[in-house]
């Protein structure tokens, strides 16, 4: 058991006042969400330093965007809802496109050998120690 702390945050249906789903991932205080214009899925940015997209229906963790951020001062999602622009307290926007895991699965089954370690860190954005 590590030692990092996982942080419980609930979506809630407001016309019944019951809870929907309980979000477990980010390991610091949520400071910042946003919907996309389909209600579909939940943006969340928090003090880890990471932006995750969650399944509105299931309450699931689609997928984490942490590549070089720092503290998030706010996120929007485009009114198609196919990006979400975090800005950031180092003053830099990062564009994300939320269609990002099947575009690594496209790949993925583009590619025709094994990724190197250190590809898979820089394009998979894997956690390895590579030699």
């Amino acid at each position: 058991v590590g030692s990092e702390m996982c942080i419980r945050d609930s979506l809630w249906d407001v016309a019944t006042g019951q809870e929907k789903a309980a979000l477990f991932g980010h390991t610091a205080e949520v400071t910042w969400l946003a919907f996309t214009p389909d209600g579909n899925r939940l943006i969340t940015a928090g003090r880890d330093h990471t932006v995750r997209v969650w399944d509105v229906g299931s309450g699931e963790s689609l997928f984490v965007l942490d590549q070089g951020l720092t503290d998030v001062l706010s996120i929007a999602v485009a009114p198609d809802g196919r990006q979400v622009l975090i800005a950031t307290l180092d003053g830099f926007g990062h564009l994300q496109f939320l269609a990002r895991p099947n575009l690594l699965v496209q790949a993925r089954q583009a590619v025709s050998r094994e990724l190197t370690c250190a590809e898979r860190v820089l394009y998979l954005h894997e956690k390895h120690q590579c030699d």
